[in-house]
């Protein structure tokens, strides 16, 4: 939903979340998985990811017409997709942990105003607030579920008599 949102608010074809691990981009529900991939499973290696360039230079990446980029010009994944336009902002945590990416695609070259681009960063801030809340809320699910294995009353145990 956050992506298809994202891909609408830009009127752009696609837009995709990229989380960078150490050797592949996982890029769950991309709307360019392949079809016999689960779109939640979906990942490609590094080297053929943009997302990876955004990373190693830990800023914006826009890339009006990736044709005429040599960087991208012989990207498989980019020609099999038929995609021209990218434009890309980190998805940062609060303690400035980059944890990939949160961009949108076209098959057309295009521009980008800076509008646009303080747009990518919000929804991207909010993209990271919502993966945090939710780390947080699986964790103390996790704790309460631990905890309910154990006695109540060993929280009375510890007080002295």
């Amino acid at each position: 939903q956050y992506i298809e949102e994202t891909a609408q608010a830009f009127d752009v074809d696609y837009a995709q979340i990229s989380l960078v691990k150490n050797d592949i981009v996982h890029t769950p529900a991309s709307p360019l998985a392949e079809e016999q991939e689960h779109q939640m499973q979906a990942q490609l290696p590094r080297e053929d990811s943009i997302c990876t360039h955004l990373i190693y230079q830990d800023a914006d990446l826009v890339i009006e017409d990736i044709k005429r980029d040599p960087r991208f010009s012989n990207n498989p994944e980019l020609k099999h997709n038929h995609l021209r336009f990218y434009a890309g902002v980190p998805l940062r945590t609060s303690k400035g942990l980059t944890l990939g990416s949160l961009c949108i695609l076209d098959k057309q070259p295009r521009s980008l105003e800076d509008d646009d681009l303080d747009l990518l960063h919000q929804l991207a801030d909010n993209l990271v607030k919502t993966l945090s809340y939710q780390k947080k809320r699986d964790d103390a699910l996790q704790d309460i579920e631990h905890l309910e294995g154990e006695p109540i009353s060993r929280l009375d145990e510890s007080e002295p008599s």
